[in-house]
């Protein structure tokens, strides 16, 4: 089954939860969950669990946190990739997406190899890392493969700055053919949108708990297009592509 078909069936059904965490854990962990075969998203306990690691047959991590984590030993150094970035919007994770994205990918090209990517609680900054792979993979919007992400792991929740960072990123692969569902987000995200863009407007749908991105005819993109690109200039100046 192609990863696009997968969306819409994850639409349908929230994928099976992973494994109960093991004593020690926060909460708010879960495991490792299948993204899809042989990548793995998590939380940092489960990527330093030699144990769960071996169970997996984890190959390759990759560590999206401030610090370098103590992984097992059974992982190489040479099959790590390390990205140093905090869970904040205005950190620029988009600078980390191409060569993240290489990483998964050509570990992947071996069918014997499993990719485990993680973060402090496998929800926002892992999470994302993982959504610019699938869209560079796939040709997908970013918000369908959050979507698809989410299904697989429910407590997946990329902050807002990720977000505008990681739809500037996936717009270019995203296939002529690939007709995505209707734009809308939650009135959650949609407070968060539009913290970010105090000085734009956006349509709001007749519905109170969800808002619609509505055409710009004349520069041939949508509105929310427009305002990512104005924010990721703004953010982190002319250097993001």
């Amino acid at each position: 089954m192609s990863l696009v078909a997968a969306i819409a069936r994850a639409r349908a059904t929230l994928g099976s939860p992973s494994s109960a965490p093991s004593s020690g854990r926060p909460p708010w962990s879960r495991g490792a969950s299948e993204i899809t075969p042989q990548l793995y998203l998590s939380d940092l306990w489960t990527a330093c669990d030699v144990e769960e690691v071996e169970k997996l047959g984890i190959t390759h991590i990759v560590s999206v946190i401030e610090h370098r984590p103590a992984l097992p030993d059974t992982v190489p150094i040479g099959r790590r990739h390390q990205i140093f970035i905090a869970d904040r919007g205005d950190a620029n994770i988009f600078v980390h997406f191409e060569k993240s994205t290489k990483f998964i990918k050509e570990a992947l090209e071996d069918e014997g190899n499993k990719v485990l990517v993680h973060c402090q609680q496998g929800i926002s900054r892992s999470a994302t890392i993982v959504c610019a792979y699938i869209c560079a993979t796939q040709g997908l919007e970013a918000v369908d493969a959050i979507e698809y992400v989410q299904a697989r792991r429910s407590i997946v929740c990329p902050n807002a700055g990720f977000r505008v960072q990681l739809a500037k990123y996936c717009r270019p692969f995203v296939r002529a053919s690939y007709k995505p569902k209707p734009a809308t987000l939650s009135s959650d995200i949609a407070n968060r949108i539009r913290s970010l863009f105090p000085n734009k407007v956006v349509k709001k749908a007749k519905s109170q708990t969800t808002i619609t991105v509505v055409e710009d005819v004349g520069s041939g993109k949508s509105e929310a297009e427009v305002l990512v690109d104005q924010a990721v200039e703004r953010a982190f100046g002319a250097s993001s592509p």
